[in-house]
């Protein structure tokens, strides 16, 4: 098989290491000893994440350079190596790795389960990662202010190209202290130069069920409920998971939702974020097209926490469904009064996570 990039890298190190201290056999072991545990260790780490060691130089790489490669992985690193100690390197890369699998794979935070969600994988994790191996003075602030800047390419619709220098622009501001307002500065000029918050406004006013960041969003909303002491990572990914219609897509054919039968108005709501809520897959089986009753019935059990016991869903925002129809908020049915409500009660929790101002949507 063909050598890796990280097998390269190793050869390269070892080779140093020999060549440095080709005189002094002791010594050279003792060199070659330190480096391997080292890489060892880095290939554990890569082991805990789930996250290839050579995607993991990739990071180191991006954290170097502070800009986009111009050569490959492997004559990107050995430029930076040339003149520098082996095994300070490789000292270097596993604190760097140790702070990824600690504090960015492991955090049990909000905001970090909510990065998880995001393509750009690899430019995210090398700005938080490059922020704690740094001790960035402003990496909880970072944090969040990067989450949004993401977050909101991504409802707009844009690719890496809008986003790729500007990450490593936050990472070179990183490595030379630049200060959080001169960053939340660069991000808020990328976001207006791109009309990226307009965009991001427009996708979310209508049908948001079939874009990829729908359930994301829903998520977040989710965590937006709670607190740290009860918070757990919710695998969108997990096929039991599903983003639920409350007012079905098939409602026509249940004579349940007969109110709604002649309304042509109705079909624009079905998919936007009035209409959906997070459910599991057996909850979502048991809701199907049934009337609202039915659902809500459906909708108090323990989702996908234990499938099995009685109780109310896990997901607090269908949780919200059920306490707003006990309390009559909207006369025990599912109406345009009901929609009406939730689309406001939608546009506020997507204000507060994203800080963007949604007035007119509301309005409308």
């Amino acid at each position: 098989l063909d050598l890796s990039n990280s097998d390269l890298i190793k050869s390269y190190l070892i080779g140093r290491i020999q060549t440095q201290y080709a005189k002094d056999h002791e010594l050279r072991r003792q060199k070659e000893d330190q480096f391997m545990d080292d890489w060892k260790n880095c290939e554990t780490i890569a082991l805990d994440t789930d996250y290839p060691i050579n995607d993991l130089f990739v990071m180191y790489e991006y954290f170097l350079l502070a800009g986009n490669p111009k050569r490959s992985l492997y004559d990107e690193l050995v430029s930076e190596f040339q003149k520098k100690e082996p095994t300070k390197i490789i000292g270097d890369f596993k604190k760097f790795c140790t702070h990824y699998r600690n504090d960015v794979h492991g955090a049990e935070d909000k905001t970090i389960y909510s990065f998880w969600y995001l393509r750009w994988g690899v430019y995210w994790r090398t700005i938080l990662t490059t922020s704690l191996h740094t001790s960035y003075v402003h990496h909880d602030e970072l944090s969040k202010c990067l989450l949004r800047y993401y977050y909101l390419n991504w409802i707009a619709g844009y690719t890496l190209s809008k986003i790729k220098q500007v990450s490593f622009n936050i990472i070179r501001g990183i490595k030379e202290g630049t200060s959080i307002t001169m960053i939340k500065r660069e991000l808020e000029k990328s976001l207006k130069e791109n009309s990226t918050v307009e965009r991001a406004i427009e996708n979310l006013d209508g049908d948001i069920y079939f874009d990829q960041w729908c359930k994301p969003l829903l998520a977040m909303i989710e965590y937006n409920q709670l607190d740290e002491s009860n918070l757990n990572f919710i695998n969108i990914w997990d096929k039991n998971i599903h983003a639920e219609h409350i007012l079905p897509k098939a409602f026509q054919r249940s004579r349940e939702w007969k109110s709604f039968h002649d309304d042509e108005e109705i079909e624009n709501w079905i998919n936007t974020g009035a209409n959906l809520t997070l459910l599991s897959g057996s909850k979502n089986i048991a809701a199907s097209n049934e009337g609202f009753s039915k659902k809500i019935k459906a909708y108090q059990g323990k989702g996908h926490y234990k499938e099995s016991s009685e109780g109310i869903t896990s997901f607090r925002i269908t949780q919200k469904i059920v306490d707003d129809y006990n309390s009559g908020e909207y006369d025990k049915e599912w109406n345009w009064s009901a929609i009406l409500y939730r689309w406001n009660w939608f546009c506020d929790e997507v204000e507060t996570i994203l800080d963007i101002d949604l007035t007119e949507l509301k309005a409308k």
